[in-house]
């Protein structure tokens, strides 16, 4: 008995596919992050408000920092807005200053855990990698 075999796909094509095809895929789901832990930030998700011992410093300006800033914002992790506005998408993925890690694992000013950070993936991001794949796994 003789069986034949027909290939219809190339796994090189898509080997040499693949690399580009992560890139975009984590470039993408960078920006649609930061904007989602933005929005995060906005919505309180974290579930922790302000002390009012904070309120208090916020009013009278006594940022951690050592600079003079007065708000009357209550929105944790806005007091300067320099966290809110530096959280960015770039192609290697979402960047955001060193102190709010701090913050969201709970290791910052006041030890509070603020997990703010949200992954998420586009469903155009999705579409466009599932696209490709199959694109790019065809013979």
């Amino acid at each position: 008995m003789r069986a034949k075999v027909k290939i219809t796909y190339n796994t090189e094509k898509l080997m040499r596919a693949l690399p580009k095809m992560i890139e975009d895929y984590i470039g993408s789901a960078g920006s649609t992050s930061a904007e989602e832990s933005r929005k995060s930030i906005d919505e309180v998700r974290h579930g922790k408000q302000l002390s009012q011992r904070t309120i208090k410093l916020r009013l009278e300006g006594q940022h951690p920092s050592g600079k003079t800033i007065r708000t009357t914002d209550t929105t944790p992790l806005k007091w300067s807005k320099y966290l809110y506005n530096n959280i960015k998408g770039t192609k290697k993925g979402l960047e955001i200053p060193k102190y709010g890690y701090y913050h969201h694992i709970g290791e910052a000013w006041g030890f509070i855990k603020r997990p703010f950070i949200t992954f998420k993936v586009g469903n155009k991001t999705r579409e466009n990698f599932r696209n490709q794949l199959s694109k790019n796994f065809r013979k």
